[in-house]
């Protein structure tokens, strides 16, 4: 089973666009769940993520992956 991820982002910024459609083969095809964080939205610390995302975060263990990340690098950072 896949574990549960964060995506840290901004709405409608272009590279967490594509961080997000990235992420939605393994939603579809493997049943990743991933919950999207709008960095925005939420108080400090998060806020001060603003040139680091979008980052990718395990919920089991805490580990991220800021940007730039592919493919290759999601399937790496999710075994």
């Amino acid at each position: 089973m896949l574990a549960e991820c964060k995506l840290y982002i901004v709405t409608g910024h272009p590279l967490c666009s594509l961080a997000e459609d990235m992420l939605m083969d393994w939603v579809e095809r493997a049943g990743l769940l991933v919950e999207l964080v709008d960095i925005t939205e939420q108080p400090l610390p998060l806020a001060q993520w603003s040139s680091r995302v979008p980052v990718l975060e395990r919920v089991d263990t805490g580990a991220q992956l800021p940007w730039p990340f592919d493919l290759e690098d999601i399937e790496h950072f999710l075994k």
